[in-house]
């Protein structure tokens, strides 16, 4: 196993050189785009800075998009936390490449870790199959406490089951379907065993001292790592490593010159292009074409000063017109067994009363929202949004007719409008 010395990433590299991954197929195809959370939204930007949008829509209720991964196929997945809570049971969403929601779940976790921090890192298999998110659990006990770290994996199609867990595996990555990761317990980068993305089986590969986090491109040709400095090991460097393929000799190394600071980063599937975030901010830059001989990058650019979890893969929703925004669902007729009618004819100084929908079995299960509005001879009436509505003087010989809708987050609403006469 090969050793890289954290200040030079030069010299004693004895490496036990596993066996090479194949180098992914290469095509003609449109630059990659960064994915990143901003202001509590998941955006896309192109890596120019000059195209961003918007792509996730505001998360539940009370919460915010925190965390956010992309596959090397451009499928993004986005975990929306409350502010300064556990991220275990939150509310997950899967994009498809087109920007179209494909799952909605939440966040599994292991019942006997719910206030674990979770989650620390995220990963994403091509194809949005399944996803890897390391997790970190204190466990108080007199006289002493247990440190529980390691990295939770679940398929996406419903991710709110219990995750297989792979222990002490922290700063996880993905390549295709196998995990790269870095021992909780020691300084060496960890690659998993080709059977599968489930496999508790791994080899070291390299070590670096105060190594932190790891990422990987699609060939596992280059890899960036980022590593502990300092006394107290709360500065973050960031560095290169070109390989023969994931596991393989290790060919050229170098330490990229940064604000200081790093935290989240990421690789393009081909490995040319990085996301990182230190004081500054987001930014984006290609990777040093000869890291044995330069490790500067070439024209970084700030794409937002307030970005974090960076992840680069194939999505066009920057700059496509098509599937930027969510594709809402259609709230199923059968959620809605019947609409309220009419209760009465509208006399001045009396009050008018519509009902409330009836709603199926699902519908009551799927928490549909009921809102009303009031109009007179088509118009709106100023604070009318109760079921309830006195007929004033003013209203006198207007037909009265009342707007009922059913909502829920994420699909197209409905709507019904009551028709109760003119006022008398």
């Amino acid at each position: 196993m090969r050793s890289l010395i954290a200040k030079s990433l030069v010299a004693c590299l004895a490496v036990g050189v596993l066996t090479a991954a194949p180098a992914a197929a290469s095509a003609a195809a449109a630059p990659p785009q960064v994915s990143y959370i901003d202001g509590g939204k998941i955006w896309v930007s192109t890596l120019d800075g000059k195209h961003k949008r918007a792509i996730s829509g505001a998360a539940p209720t009370g919460r915010k998009w925190t965390e956010q991964t992309q596959s090397d196929d451009g499928w993004i997945f986005g975990v929306a936390r409350k502010p300064a809570s556990f991220g275990a049971g939150a509310p997950t969403r899967l994009w498809k490449p087109n920007g179209a929601v494909a799952v909605r779940s939440s966040l599994g976790y292991d019942p006997s870790m719910a206030s674990a921090a979770v989650p620390v890192d995220l990963a994403l298999t091509t194809g949005g199959r399944q996803v890897a998110y390391t997790y970190s659990y204190l466990q108080y006990a007199y006289p002493v406490s247990n440190l529980y770290q390691g990295t939770w994996v679940t398929n996406t199609a419903n991710s709110s089951l219990t995750p297989i867990n792979i222990s002490n595996l922290l700063g996880t990555s993905v390549m295709g379907s196998r995990l790269f990761g870095v021992d909780a317990n020691s300084d060496d980068a960890l690659v998993q065993d080709p059977a599968g993305v489930f496999s508790p089986d791994f080899a070291p590969w390299f070590s670096l001292p105060g190594l932190y986090d790891v990422d990987v491109s699609a060939d596992g040709r280059t890899v960036a790592v980022s590593f502990e400095t300092g006394s107290s090991g709360d500065t973050k460097e960031l560095g290169f490593i070109k390989t023969a393929g994931l596991g393989g000799a290790i060919t050229a190394e170098c330490l990229v010159p940064t604000a200081g600071g790093v935290t989240d980063f990421s690789l393009s599937p081909d490995g040319s292009w990085i996301s990182w975030v230190d004081s500054r901010g987001l930014l984006a830059a290609r990777t040093p074409a000869s890291p044995a001989t330069s490790c500067t990058l070439v024209k970084p650019v700030l794409i937002s000063k307030t970005g974090s979890f960076p992840s680069i893969g194939a999505t066009q929703l920057a700059t496509s017109k098509n599937g930027a925004t969510p594709k809402r669902k259609t709230i199923p007729s059968g959620w809605i067994a019947k609409w309220p009618k009419k209760s009465s004819t509208p006399k001045v100084g009396k009050v008018v009363k519509v009902g409330k929908p009836t709603l199926s079995k699902a519908g009551k299960k799927a928490g549909l929202r009921v809102s009303y509005r009031w109009y007179a001879s088509g118009k709106t009436i100023k604070g009318a949004t109760k079921q309830k509505l006195r007929i004033a003087k003013k209203l006198r010989n207007k037909k009265i007719t009342v707007k009922v809708t059913v909502s829920k987050t994420g699909y197209t609403s409905k709507s019904k409008t009551v028709k109760f006469g003119k006022a008398r």
